[in-house]
């Protein structure tokens, strides 16, 4: 049915965003491939998968399959993310508490024809570790004899002796954070949008005209390419928040205001971005789906710009007829 199709989705959309997604970044982190490594992020990835890991848990614990009574996508795409979890991060500490998603992977790698596909399952007793790069130790020259104190060593040749054999790896800066200083916070403006009235007296948009800073920060219009695959408003709904997922790693030099305009099998994807910087591109780019989405820069002092900013930061925003259905911040 539509209905099932529909669950289908959800289950699918909700491993990969919620439980994926973040698995996969606590391994970037702990490897620190991209980004140099954090406790305090690394704790805040963990929380959110258990959290992804723990819904799951809760549906399928009255349930032998996610979706009615015989195995769809939504079982394939969740075992196959809890196969890849727990080989790395849900040890077996974090197994005991979820044994119906453990049952559950079990059950589906063992089907006769999925079983040689899966492979075997190999679980990890302790999460993965951060392993801070080992420094070079410096050789000591060993001591002159007292006969030779008087004699000195060229300076270029002491300064060779004390240094390692492979020079430290340059520490990973984001360039974003070398743009001049703005007067413009960031973290002021979510606050304030979050607390006051977005429109009128003393609400959040005058806030922000009277705070913004044009030199450091930019205005966007975000709009999805493929708007003719959208269905359901929820599921559209749904693909807004990975979306925001996956810009987890810009979240301090973003906000984000996009919704879903429109009904069930004719709406759009569209809003507006704050971002450091006068470019888009170094901000969105760490999403992998970035690129499914168009961008246009705002000019805040022309008067339809300003109106459609405006309008998708109140959540009145409308385009073509269609209204604002649902948003996501």
């Amino acid at each position: 049915t539509a209905e099932d199709a529909a669950l289908v989705d959800q289950w699918v959309h909700v491993a990969e965003t919620e439980v994926d997604m973040f698995d996969s970044w606590v391994r970037t982190l702990v490897r620190g491939t991209i980004i140099p490594y954090s406790r305090p992020a690394e704790n805040a990835f963990y929380e959110r998968l258990e959290r992804g890991i723990a819904v799951l848990e809760s549906h399928i614990s009255t349930r032998t399959f996610f979706v009615g009574e015989r195995i769809t996508l939504a079982d394939l795409t969740v075992a196959a993310y809890i196969f890849k979890a727990v080989g790395s991060t849900v040890d077996a500490t974090r197994r005991a508490k979820y044994p119906n998603i453990i049952r559950h992977l079990e059950t589906i790698i063992n089907q006769p024809g999925l079983k040689e596909i899966y492979g075997q399952v190999e679980y990890t007793e302790k999460q993965i570790a951060f392993v801070p790069p080992p420094k070079e130790k410096k050789e000591r020259a060993p001591p002159a004899p007292k006969a030779e104190k008087v004699e000195k060593k060229p300076k270029k040749e002491e300064e060779d002796v004390e240094e390692p054999d492979v020079p430290a790896e340059p520490k990973v800066k984001n360039p974003l954070d070398d743009l001049p200083k703005s007067t413009f916070n960031l973290e002021d403006w979510k606050r304030a949008y979050s607390n006051k009235d977005t429109r009128g007296p003393d609400g959040a948009i005058e806030w922000l005209y009277q705070n913004y800073d044009p030199a450091g920060f930019s205005a966007w219009r975000v709009d999805f390419k493929y708007n003719e695959e959208l269905t359901l408003t929820f599921m559209s709904s749904n693909q807004i928040t990975g979306f925001f997922n996956r810009l987890e790693a810009s979240r301090k030099y973003l906000f984000g205001s996009v919704g879903v305009l429109g009904e069930n099998n004719n709406s759009v994807i569209s809003g507006v971005l704050i971002l450091r910087g006068l470019d888009v591109e170094p901000v969105v780019n760490v999403a992998p789906d970035w690129e499914s989405y168009a961008y246009k820069k705002l000019d805040l002092t022309n008067d339809e710009d300003k109106k459609y900013f405006e309008a998708a930061l109140a959540w009145d925003l409308e385009i073509d007829g269609k209204k604002w259905a649902d948003g996501k911040n």
